[in-house]
């Protein structure tokens, strides 16, 4: 199930290179790429976990120092 929201993000952010769409298409998952990426499809929403995680990330500055305005 988690394939049905990687392939189409993946097809969103252009990386459905050849050799990936090869392996892919090997494994059968390219069925996936025409359904709703996480852009379109507003029932989808990240863990909270990641949020947490980029939140605090953007709150740092280069180097792992908070930022300064």
């Amino acid at each position: 199930m988690m394939f049905q929201k990687i392939v189409p993000n993946l097809k969103r952010l252009g990386l459905l290179t050849p050799r990936v769409r090869a392996a892919y298409e090997k494994l059968d998952l390219l069925q996936f790429e025409h359904l709703k990426d996480s852009v379109e499809d507003p029932e989808t929403t990240p863990p909270q976990e990641l949020v947490q995680l980029l939140t605090q990330f953007m709150s740092q500055g280069a180097g792992g120092q908070p930022a300064s305005a």
